[in-house]
């Protein structure tokens, strides 16, 4: 969100205009100076300015009210700051009196005292920004693209659910990569809810925390006997998971010997519990997520290169961090308020323009 705000400035008197301008520039607004109604109204078309500063008498036709109208049409969130001379304030103070679609910001008195323009710019300014802030936040909230509860508008996250939603529709297994709080799982679930095997089991194992001695029992389950502590059989999450989708999450830290068993139930279908040598056969698609670089795991050794282009065969879907995607901040934080409210019975209808501005910025 820019901060810069864009000033117009329409004195008929051409050097007080070209001084107010100077004036306001050491203080990084942008400015322009018109000498003219009508070079204002141009201006105001060509490019809506935050700020107008206009005097209230202008030689012609138009005046600082037919500015004001005409700069509150084109843009309701400018500000107008009127000036007047001595004598003439009566008129300024009913402008700042009138509905919101015809009044004044404030007004100046001629001859102007530069710190106080300074200082009611800088105010007008600032509630220019902020309002024209919350109009964009709120538009980027109400077009917001939501699917299967993935939510955002950022031309990132739109490429990769539009790559999601061809992926959910075929059998193959898919690989998430993104750092941790990205939406993995939440794009894993998308997966399965937007495929044939919706309405079916969806399962998950996070790999990185279970011991890597109970992580084939949980996988592939085991027999009664097939180690101590195992008292009666078990099914693994790939049985419990049949006819549905498996989620293995951060799949990076799965040991080698482990990858070698995974690969040939990928290949085969086949699955053997611990502790028997019977083969079982399940019908299960596979989504894995990690937040490691496979590829260079790969070229170091500790990943297999065959299991990874077994999960990456129609290529990874990629999520990027909030940190690259920051459009999308403003829709998560009114989500989230939207859930803290049915959650806790509350009633927060929104959150403040600053400290939005803040978080995304």
């Amino acid at each position: 969100m820019a901060n810069t705000a864009f000033v117009l400035i329409v004195e008929d008197e051409v050097a007080h205009g070209e001084a107010i301008a100077k004036a306001l520039e050491h203080s990084q607004y942008a400015c322009n100076a018109v000498s003219s109604g009508e070079a204002a109204l141009e201006s105001i078309e060509r490019r809506p300015p935050d700020v107008v500063i206009t005097d209230y008498r202008l030689g012609g036709k138009i005046n600082g009210v037919d500015i004001l109208r005409k700069a509150k049409l084109v843009n309701p969130d400018t500000e107008v700051i009127l000036i007047t001379a001595y004598g003439s304030e009566e008129l300024a103070r009913d402008v700042l009196s009138q509905d919101s679609e015809c009044r004044a910001y404030d007004y100046l008195i001629k001859p102007l005292d530069i710190d106080i323009l300074r200082d009611k710019v800088q105010r007008a300014a600032r509630q220019a920004l902020v309002a024209r802030d919350a109009r964009l936040l709120r538009h980027q909230v109400d077009s917001a693209f939501e699917f299967s509860g993935i939510i955002g508008n950022s031309e990132v996250i739109l490429r990769e659910i539009k790559r999601l939603k061809k992926i959910a529709r075929s059998k193959s297994t898919v690989l998430i990569v993104g750092e941790t709080g990205t939406g993995k799982e939440l794009f894993a679930q998308a997966i399965h809810q937007n495929s044939p095997r919706t309405g079916k089991p969806f399962k998950v194992l996070n790999c990185a925390a279970v011991s890597e001695t109970l992580l084939e029992s949980e996988l592939f389950g085991h027999v009664k006997g097939a180690f101590t502590g195992a008292v009666a059989d078990r099914k693994g999450l790939i049985e419990a998971a049949d006819g549905g989708t498996l989620f293995l999450d951060e799949i990076g830290d799965m040991p080698l010997a482990m990858q070698a068993k995974l690969l040939r139930t990928l290949e085969t279908g086949e699955v053997m519990r611990v502790g028997t040598n019977d083969t079982q056969y399940f019908d299960v698609r596979f989504v894995a997520a990690t937040n490691h670089d496979l590829s260079e795991m790969v070229r170091s050794g500790t990943f297999r290169e065959d299991l990874f282009y077994r999960l990456h065969a129609d290529g990874a879907i990629r999520l990027p961090p909030l940190r690259v995607r920051r459009e999308d901040i403003p829709v998560l934080v009114h989500r989230f308020i939207e859930q803290a409210n049915r959650e806790n019975d509350t009633a927060i209808e929104e959150i403040s323009t600053d400290v939005l501005r803040k978080l995304v910025n």
